[in-house]
């Protein structure tokens, strides 16, 4: 079967899906990927993946988006995949009309996390809705990340016939472990110029949603609140075209709130291991998740963890059990979090045990791989089935 994956930059690719496809390819399938090349293509190709690229814009572009449509359909057309699987919200909507246009025998899509939500602007929330009602009218399934996702889905009719299906997320378990354990944390530590602190993470992409002024507002409350001098926050991400003048916004707020002591830049990291060996405490403050990576990655490497209680972390994080949830936006709550886990290393204990158990039984990508590989083989069947009656006629 040859099945075409779709996404909208090749970061997406490399970190987030290489090793689910990989996955796939030793199930016996064909797996292409397409996405706006500009620095991953050659990684991915020496795992044998066949690369197309294409001109995906992350912003709305309705006359470019369009021509990028017909183009798209113009080469699925040539190439003849059985399967095209298009991930997050733009990629999703310009890759299922072109598969429309182009006849491709099967349409399937992953919401890494859905384009409207709660509280948003109603007139974007309705919008997307919209968008994403009718291009479910010719998918043939969508698969979630989340539960909630799926129930609003299921809501909303997004797809027919109910073929919403859970396809949750997982990470590579041995290759976080085998990689911390590899990595000398003292030179890390010398690296990043620490020496006796307690080291703190926030690791999230350089985009508004992520909460990094409210983590910084809650930050400035604990340090004010218990003098804590002993701490140093990590902040790595890159901005990846989000928003131009984000990360000039957190530096304003870290000079104006005066954290530059407790504060540590370090860009983007290419290898998250690094940083999560000699970390402390992971934090993930966002307004919304799919199915956050970090917090995923964070357990496995038991490390203990807060984040918010919004869609998608509160999936994973268990409050009290295997992390801290606090409100999005709450300040007083996020400092007495902070409070809590930093002054209380039998709670980290038991967050880290708690933790590595709710990956191991729910979150290895093993898992995400049998369940493509389940819903890809009746797709097959039922094509299979389909030209076995047409001979018959």
């Amino acid at each position: 079967m040859k099945i075409l994956h779709i996404a909208n930059t090749d970061f997406f690719i490399k970190k987030l899906m290489l090793n689910k496809l990989k996955g796939l390819q030793s199930k016996g399938y064909e797996v292409h990927v397409m996405a706006p090349f500009c620095k991953y293509r050659d990684d991915i190709i020496e795992e044998g993946i066949t690369t197309h690229n294409i001109d995906i814009h992350r912003e709305i572009r309705p006359f470019k988006d369009l021509v990028a449509i017909f183009k798209l359909a113009r080469y699925l057309k040539k190439y003849k995949f059985t399967i095209v699987h298009t991930h997050s919200s733009k990629a999703g909507i310009i890759g299922r009309t072109a598969a429309k246009l182009a006849k491709v025998p099967y349409i399937i899509h992953t919401s890494h996390g859905l384009s409207f939500y709660s509280n948003q602007k109603k007139i974007k929330f309705h919008a997307y809705k919209l968008c994403e009602k009718f291009v479910g009218r010719f998918t043939d399934i969508i698969f979630s990340q989340n539960h909630e996702d799926l129930n609003q889905i299921r809501k909303y009719n997004l797809v027919p016939n109910q073929r919403a299906i859970y396809e949750g997320n997982g990470v590579n378990i041995d290759e976080i472990k085998n990689n911390i354990k590899q990595k000398p944390q003292d030179q890390i530590l010398k690296k990043y110029n620490i020496k006796d602190k307690f080291v703190i993470g926030l690791y999230a992409r350089l985009e508004p949603v992520k909460g990094h002024l409210f983590f910084l507002k809650a930050l400035k409350k604990y340090i004010d609140e218990t003098g804590d001098d002993k701490i140093i926050v990590l902040l790595a991400g890159g901005n990846f075209g989000y928003e131009s003048d984000y990360e000039q916004k957190i530096d304003e707020k870290i000079k104006q709130l005066n954290l530059q002591h407790y504060i540590k830049k370090v860009g983007y990291v290419e290898d998250i291991t690094e940083l999560l060996a000699i970390t402390q405490l992971v934090v993930l403050p966002s307004k919304k998740e799919g199915l956050p990576r970090i917090i995923m990655e964070s357990m496995t490497a038991q490390i203990p963890v807060i984040g918010t209680d919004v869609l998608g972390t509160r999936e994973i994080i268990k409050d009290q059990h295997t992390g801290t949830l606090v409100p999005y936006g709450e300040v007083t709550a996020m400092t007495e979090a902070l409070k809590e886990l930093i002054g209380k290393p039998c709670k980290r204990e038991q967050y880290k045990k708690n933790g590595i158990e709710l990956i191991l039984n729910n979150f290895d990508e093993n898992l995400v791989v049998e369940r493509l590989h389940r819903e890809y083989s009746k797709l097959l069947f039922e094509q299979s089935n389909k030209h076995i009656n047409k001979s018959k006629n």
